[in-house]
């Protein structure tokens, strides 16, 4: 979970299982555009072209899977595109 994201920060939101089914955006990756500061933590995360308001306890760091990034290895030089050195 992320507690304090910080605007500009990629995200993703994330439900508990008995409630991702009801929420669209549930796994989504976005953007954070405002940060809430008053109760309650909620904040603006900018996904596919819309802010959508979030609880802040239900942000993660997005996953790899969930970005589609290929995984970093020797053989791409530790980055996505290689040449690491």
């Amino acid at each position: 979970m992320i507690s304090n994201p910080k605007a500009g920060q990629q995200v993703q939101c994330w439900y508990a299982q008995r409630f991702a089914r009801l929420w669209p955006f549930h796994g989504a990756v976005g953007v954070v555009k405002i940060v809430g500061r008053g109760r309650p933590r909620s904040h603006g995360v900018l996904i596919g072209g819309v802010i959508v308001v979030v609880p802040a306890g239900n942000l993660r760091p997005p996953t790899r899977r969930a970005l589609e990034i290929p995984p970093l290895n020797r053989h791409n030089g530790g980055t996505v595109h290689g040449g690491g050195g």
